[in-house]
């Protein structure tokens, strides 16, 4: 690292975290990188660049490429004087931000280095000057000079970046209005080329997601993940402007259920039925409930069909930490209301392993087991209340039913956990000539649009 010549103590600012929201934000913080992907180093692009802290901007560079890296400030002298923003051009080696964006001159230009702060941040130019460092804890955020798009990671983002140090790696968030967050989404979760009925339900959806679960990440220091963990987000480069003119012409317009803002969960295909919530993960929510859905029928999640043999399932549960030994049977303990596999066992000569509720899916993989919507074939025997069946083929479901085979058959139907909004539903809904309201309406009983 490049010899600073003087460190110089930088005032925090008011800690990042989410809280619960009594005035409706409108920012959001989403997760691009964190925990097990977070990064040593950090490289974007911008048209110069802006620190801010949401009331007072100040152009740092023009400069059009930057890195951030962890930094560990050494303090020196909490004795400042006030300056004018123009001292910074005379020598910028001596000065600093602090957190209402005064720039500070160290009163003693001799240091004495009696603290530290650990988890810092420094941002350098192209030619690796330093040209700020603050408290990764500190509100800030940067931005482009124009206040453009930023971009890093070979992706472009509206808005602003944000980072955090965490024990010498960064988190870094894309933070930026909720309404430009949502044309990053859109086109990610629904096919943009889709009738603009369906793409509207999916912004009203995502919308009342996004503040339904506002506060779901908050321990990282953001809002939402950028993935499926919340909703697929691609930033600036996937905008179209079919679901562009979606979130448009939805502005503002969330889901309520009783005075509060409803979680519109929403899946790719419920195959013809949707499931109850508590099936999936244990909570009632009155209105994601299960129901038949006669516009998820006909899509290419409908219907699939995939065979493993007894060998390949032992490696995925061996890969997952699940020793059984030797696939002996497996087990479907429960079936909901809906058809819907709602507890598994798979029955080694080790032990036995069992997924309930939404771990089902991943059980076997998701792309594989594309929802709990299944059933199982074999090629050998099916033993149920010791009914033996040596049928070829025969068709395997229903509560407590063991199948033994070196081969089984899944059949399932619908893509997703299967509750809430169907999205190739929706779609249907939307060609069929229902508006945005009425496929909301269908998959959301009981729920009411209206401003946030």
């Amino acid at each position: 690292m490049k010899k600073i010549k003087l460190f110089l103590i930088l005032t925090l600012l008011i800690i990042f975290t989410s809280s619960t929201y009594a005035n409706t934000p409108e920012k959001i913080a989403i997760g691009l990188k964190f925990a097990s992907t977070s990064v040593s180093t950090a490289s974007f692009k911008s048209s110069g660049l802006i620190v801010s802290n949401d009331i007072s901007n100040i152009l740092l560079s023009s400069d059009k490429v930057f890195t951030v890296k962890p930094l560990t400030i050494y303090i020196s002298d909490e004795n400042y004087m006030s300056v004018s923003q123009d001292g910074i051009k005379k020598d910028s080696s001596y000065f600093a931000y602090s957190s209402d964006l005064k720039i500070f001159k160290s009163a003693s230009t001799k240091p004495v280095y009696n603290n530290k702060i650990s988890n810092a941040i420094a941002v350098y130019d192209s030619k690796n000057n330093i040209i700020f460092a603050t408290s990764d804890k500190s509100n800030l955020s940067f931005s482009s000079s124009d206040f453009s798009v930023i971009e890093i990671f070979g992706k472009k983002y509206r808005g602003a970046l944000k980072f955090i140090n965490n024990s010498y790696t960064l988190t870094v968030i894309n933070y930026l209005d909720i309404e430009d967050y949502l044309l990053g989404v859109i086109a990610n979760e629904m096919i943009s080329s889709w009738n603009i009925e369906a793409l509207k339900a999916q912004a009203v959806a995502a919308r009342s997601f996004a503040y339904s679960n506002y506060n779901k990440f908050s321990k990282y220091g953001f809002n939402l993940t950028a993935d499926t963990r919340s909703q697929a987000y691609g930033g600036y480069n996937t905008e179209t402007k079919s679901t562009t003119k979606a979130v448009n012409e939805t502005k503002g317009i969330v889901g309520y259920y009783n005075g509060k803002v409803a979680q519109l969960i929403y899946n790719a295909s419920s195959g013809g039925k949707t499931e109850d919530a508590k099936n999936v993960w244990g909570s009632t929510i009155p209105y994601l409930i299960a129901q038949n859905d006669p516009y998820s029928t006909n899509d290419e999640y409908s219907n699939w069909k995939f065979t493993m043999t007894a060998s390949e399932i032992e490696q995925i549960l061996n890969n997952k930490g699940k020793n059984i030994g030797t696939l002996k049977s497996i087990k479907i303990d429960e079936v909901s209301a809906s058809n819907y596999v709602t507890k598994i066992t798979f029955i080694g000569t080790n032990s036995n392993v069992t997924y309930k509720g939404d771990s089902i899916r991943a059980s076997l993989g998701y792309s594989k087991l594309k929802s709990a919507y299944f059933t199982i074939n074999n090629n050998s025997s099916y033993n149920n209340d010791d009914t033996i069946f040596n049928t070829l083929d025969s068709y395997i479901s229903g509560y407590n039913s063991v199948i033994s085979s070196n081969i089984y058959t899944f059949s399932g139907h619908g893509y997703g956990h299967g509750v809430g909004m169907s999205q190739y539903g929706a779609k249907t809904m939307a060609d069929k000539g229902f508006d945005y309201k009425k496929i909301l309406s269908f998959y959301y009983p009981g729920v009411t649009l209206g401003q946030i």
